[in-house]
């Protein structure tokens, strides 16, 4: 499969034909790992997408036993705008963490917590909740073996609410709470970390489409 010309355009149609065609168990070519990530990314950013893809994506998760493949469908997940979608998702991870399904597959348990810290940039008191609520029975014992992707999430997400006087305070007498012992969260450290990321961000986003850079380097 050659998804590799300058036609910007012209890729995104590709990539959103086998991404449509995968879903639909139409199309059964190997596919290489990279372009495998650009057909998922491509079509949950551009796709018209539904709650059939979540649950099309959600399943294969379920099903998949290759690393890749499974970072390859994070990476689409990532790129889910729409609201009820998102709570959909983690309604999902909630029953696998109800029903401990999956949960010895740390690769994969860091992937979810690397897509909620993606998106605590534009929900974070959505991803705190989903902290918050199974802090217990799930992401305690996390924090207390040092899971340093947990705590960035979580410093993340205090980073975003401090812009909301709706919820900044809210959300850090949680993490006083939660911290009192450990002293693993240092949050004002995180601020400055963060504000430097993000002007690093801006300028990655700004110098072309990562996707668009990979096809043309590669292809």
């Amino acid at each position: 499969m050659n998804l590799g010309n300058n036609d910007e355009e012209n890729n995104r149609a590709k990539a959103l034909y086998y991404y449509n065609e995968i879903k639909n168990g139409t199309y059964s070519e190997n596919f290489d790992k990279y372009i495998l990530i650009n057909i998922f990314e491509t079509g949950i950013k551009y796709g018209n997408i539904d709650e059939s893809d979540i649950d099309f994506i959600l399943n294969e998760l379920d099903s998949e036993t290759s690393k890749f493949d499974k970072y390859s469908l994070m990476s689409g997940l990532k790129l889910v705008s729409d609201a009820s979608l998102r709570i959909k998702v983690l309604e999902k991870f909630s029953k696998d963490i109800e029903a401990d399904f999956n949960l010895n597959d740390v690769e994969y348990q860091n992937l979810k917590i690397d897509l909620l810290t993606n998106w605590a940039s534009e929900d974070y008191y959505l991803c705190f909740t989903f902290v918050r609520d199974h802090w217990n029975d799930y992401f305690k014992e996390q924090y207390l073996n040092d899971n340093y992707s947990l705590i960035y999430l979580i410093k993340n997400i205090y980073s975003k609410s401090k812009s909301d006087d709706e919820h900044s305070q809210e959300i850090a007498s949680w993490i006083d709470m939660i911290d009192e012992k450990g002293k693993k969260i240092n949050l004002e450290d995180e601020i400055i970390e963060n504000d430097h990321n993000n002007d690093n961000l801006e300028n990655e986003e700004n110098d072309d489409d990562p996707i668009i850079l990979w096809l043309k380097e590669h292809y």
